[in-house]
């Protein structure tokens, strides 16, 4: 079990003690902390108030929010937990994750970490707070701007945590890495995203029973929200608390808002909130053993959450499940409280402390050894840097990269594989490109020709409509003129017939009528000729201007479907990028080992020839202190398979010890004797004698031996009551439905998740 202590003064670490609570309670209120009301209202009605409580904050936000904030909190016996959001609410959709590695938010990012400092010092220096910093929480989701982007969050992360670090902030801030309970990205693992066992003080989930309220949710148990990825937190990162930053399920009588885009169903009315809490906090003690704190949503936001709203259930539940010792409204602190009354230890115990004692000797000796080590090497690459020309440097980095052990040769090989990928990538983009642009200019190189035939195109419709004009005007006079010199002959031949006296005069009428048609025809002609001839032009041009249009709209096809496979070739090595920079950060410390090593060169190489003799006596005393190293090595590796195996027998004895009480009937002596009967077994391991050590002085170190049983031995003695993974196939699927959501899905969603800051 874990002991607590509302202190602010220490550092959030896990103390063992034989009984006394082990989880903190939290929760997000209404009013985001501006209302210290909101937080009494909670607090007025739990048998045990908040100690942490959740608020929330972006980019686009300063102290000028916060301080209230975190004053209320603080001003109602709780720590801050400030969900810190890389967004910039004037652009919310922008990354401005890799502006904040690159620097560009620096000027935010300082005055906010003063801001900070100002903030504590308002507070008396034996008790001023600390805060937990949430920086960027369910980055493995779809619906925050900056998810989805595992190598850029690790840099920001880093970037704003050394800033911290000089500065002085980090002494006043846990820093807290929340992932959300389901992965909606591209990577399937969350440890993609995780900046380093340095940068990290607790991890965190974000998981939520929503059930059948939207098409893509389910009514889930508390353990089938949290299991898998709580395994995979304990697994990875074991000697990192987990924190529990948001956790809410849906009301049984929830029905389908379409205000917040849910288009579920009331499938899930027979169940039961009140039930889900109750399961929530059993399955807390019994199976998460991992979990040190746990903050309910308590706020109507998507769904009905909260459980102290008239309109809401559950908060029977969460007052008889808190009562437990399980649950504290204390702070997490390294004072040890020991209330147990002396225990006497068993023989077993008593060689495990000498093995523990014995064990801690030779690490002191080994820690000693190792600094003596350490500054000897130290002195002796420094001398040897003094003593090289600059293009040996490389080789001492290298030397010096090979003792810092195998962490640099996995890392390297990573990189060289995710780099090759990504240099394949980049020459097929290259290739991609290349086609294209040669597509494009084809392209180009066609539109010039249309725009070129249709140039000579307009140029010879207008003398062609001309011509064409004239001929239809010729024709028109022609056709007149056939029509009255026939009309004259039809009268001259009927004036013979008739033998009218005016004949003559319909001669000479019908000989100019005949004049005037064989001109008119002879212009005709003339015009139809020419006609004929600038259509026969015409047409070429026309023709001309058709075959350039086509061989356009073929170059155009050709130019759009190479630009497909561009943005295909671009997306694939933007992944092959990302792939790329995130093996690289594991070689930036290499180079700054470099540029030191650099520059001790250039400020040592005047001090060259007296350092000779130096260097030769520091070689010779470093390799008699690595001989010394690499033995007490030995035998601190011998000493803590001893501590070891001397626990892993403690714990069988322990076992032991529990199933004779479990045998035991309802009588206190029979109980006794046959706990007196398991430990005098057990004694028998080690032989029987007396060590001479009081009872009393025995006691408290008892814990020092519980504590030192190595991690291993506390996995496998802690993996019988952990919760069991989720099948793959329901794991699966359920990431599915999230990814299979329709736009107008996400979008609703997304803006849900978004309106916890509008204050």
């Amino acid at each position: 079990m874990v002991k607590f202590k509302k202190s602010f003064g220490f550092a959030l670490l896990l103390t063992c003690t034989t009984s006394s609570a082990d989880v903190m309670l939290g929760a997000y209120v209404p009013g985001d902390g501006f209302s210290r009301e909101r937080i009494d209202d909670i607090n007025a009605v739990v048998p045990k108030p908040l100690s942490f409580v959740n608020i929330f904050s972006s980019f686009s936000h300063g102290w000028d929010n916060l301080y209230w904030q975190t004053t209320n909190v603080v001003s109602e016996g709780a720590m801050p937990l400030i969900s810190w959001m890389p967004v910039d609410l004037d652009n919310p959709n922008e990354n401005i994750l890799v502006p904040i590695s690159l620097g560009l938010r620096d000027d935010y990012i300082d005055e906010w970490g003063q801001r900070l400092l100002l903030w504590v010092d308002q507070y008396p220096e034996t008790d001023q707070p600390k805060v937990m910093i949430r920086f960027g929480h369910e980055f493995n989701g779809n619906w925050y701007s900056y998810g989805n982007s595992p190598a850029a969050f690790q840099m920001a992360w880093q970037h704003i945590h050394d800033r911290f670090e000089t500065a002085g902030v980090n002494q006043h801030v846990e820093w807290v890495w929340s992932a959300n309970n389901v992965s909606v990205d591209d990577y399937d693992d969350i440890t993609a995203y995780y900046p380093g066992t340095d940068y990290v003080d607790w991890t965190s989930i974000d998981g939520y029973n929503f059930g059948t309220n939207y098409s893509w949710t389910d009514w889930e148990s508390f353990e089938e929200v949290y299991a898998d990825t709580y395994l995979t937190l304990v697994n990875t990162y074991p000697e990192k608390p987990v924190l529990i930053a948001e956790v809410g399920s849906a009301e049984a009588g929830d029905l389908p808002n379409s205000q917040w885009g849910q288009y579920g169903n009331d499938a899930d009315g027979n169940e039961s909130k009140s039930d889900w809490i109750s399961n929530m906090l059993v399955n807390l003690e019994s199976s998460f053993p991992a979990v040190r704190a746990v903050a309910w949503f308590n706020s109507n936001k998507e769904l009905g959450w909260s459980i102290t709203e008239q309109t809401n259930t559950g908060m029977a539940a969460y007052i008889a499940g808190v009562q437990a010792d399980h649950y504290t409204s204390d702070f997490l602190s390294t004072n040890v409280i020991n209330s147990d009354a002396p225990v006497p230890p068993t023989e077993l115990e008593l060689a495990a402390l000498d093995a523990a004692k014995h064990y801690e000797l030779v690490q002191a000796e080994y820690e000693a050894s190792k600094s003596r080590f350490n500054k000897a090497k130290l002195a002796v690459d420094v001398a040897r840097t003094k003593n090289q020309h600059l293009g040996k440097l490389r080789l001492d980095a290298l030397t010096e990269s090979r003792s810092s052990g195998a962490r640099y040769s996995s890392s390297r090989a990573d990189y060289l594989d995710k780099n090759t990928k990504y240099l394949d990538s980049r020459d097929e983009l290259l290739d991609t490109q290349s086609e294209m642009l040669d597509l494009r200019s084809r392209y180009l190189g066609a539109s010039e020709s249309v725009k070129s035939a249709m140039n000579r195109y307009l140029t010879k419709r207008d003398p062609y409509l001309e011509k064409r004009n004239n001929f239809l005007k010729n024709r028109d006079w022609f056709n007149t003129a056939s029509a009255s010199f026939v009309d004259a002959v039809a009268t001259l031949e009927a004036a013979k017939n008739l033998g009218l006296a005016e004949q003559s005069t319909l001669e000479s009428a019908a000989a100019d009528a005949k004049k005037q048609y064989n001109e008119s025809f002879e212009k005709f002609l003339y015009a139809r000729s020419e006609f004929l001839v600038m259509l026969e032009n015409f047409r070429d041009v026309r023709s001309e201007l058709m075959t350039s249009t086509e061989q356009r709209n073929q170059s155009k096809a050709g130019f759009l479907m190479s630009l497909e496979q561009m943005t295909q070739s671009r997306n694939d090595f933007l992944a092959a990028l990302a792939n790329s920079k995130s093996a690289i950060s594991t070689l930036i410390e290499e180079r700054k080992i470099h540029l030191l090593a650099k520059s001790n060169y250039l400020m040592a190489n005047e001090e060259l020839s007296e350092s000779n003799y130096e260097l030769e006596l520091l070689e010779e005393s470093y390799t008699y202190l690595q001989i010394d190293y690499q033995q007490i090595s030995i035998e601190r590796s011998d000493a803590y398979q001893e501590m070891a195996d001397a626990n892993y027998l403690v714990s069988l004895e322990s076992n032991s010890i529990s199933n004779a009480l479990m045998l035991a009937d309802g009588s206190n002596n029979d109980k006794t004797d046959k706990l007196n009967s398991a430990k005098n077994q057990s004694n028998k391991l080690v032989g029987n004698g007396n060590r001479g050590i009081g009872i009393a002085t025995l006691a408290p170190k008892r814990k020092i031996v519980v504590k030192s049983i190595n991690k291993a031995e506390q996995k496998a003695l802690a993996k019988a009551s952990m919760p069991t993974p989720m099948a793959a196939e329901k794991a699966a699927a359920r990431k599915l439905k999230f990814a299979n959501m329709s736009s107008d899905e996400k979008k609703m969603f997304k803006l849900s998740k978004m309106s916890i800051l509008n204050y």
